[in-house]
């Protein structure tokens, strides 16, 4: 029975690995001190009855990689470019792989590249939302 907790531990591993990622939070940090930095949290979801003694969620996790606003623009939007294909893919081949048990399945990742903030600091990066993730779990 997987909780949101094991979704976003699960996706922030896989992140971890990513070729020029600096650091990939367990848990959203009050500040961001290093970057490339990554952090993974919930949305939004719903939660359906049924199966008979359990509930379905459908939720939706964010996943963002933050850049220093502060530095070379130039420099730091070609930098964040590079992994407008990576993190989707480590996503989708650790789903693949069957790395990512919490999620049984989902809709799609959809995406943002812009402005961010964390803890009242400026960045830049990608905001990717893992759309409909499907969680069964038996009712307590």
């Amino acid at each position: 029975m997987a909780e949101l907790q094991d979704a976003i531990d699960q996706i922030s591993g896989t992140l971890r690995d990513l070729p020029g990622l600096r650091k990939a939070y367990d848990d959203p940090p009050e500040q961001l001190s290093v970057f490339p930095a990554s952090v993974v949290y919930v949305q939004s979801g719903v939660w359906k009855m049924g199966p008979m003694g359990a509930k379905t969620g459908l939720h939706n996790l964010v996943v963002e990689v933050h850049f220093d606003r502060e530095v070379d623009l130039a420099r730091t939007i070609q930098a964040a470019l590079k992994f407008a294909d990576s993190v989707p893919n480590a996503i989708l081949v650790a789903f693949l792989a069957d790395e990512l048990p919490a999620l049984q399945t989902f809709e799609d990742i959809t995406f943002e590249f812009g402005p961010l903030g964390w803890g009242g600091k400026s960045t830049l990066g990608f905001r990717w939302i893992i759309r409909n993730i499907k969680m069964q779990s038996t009712i307590t």
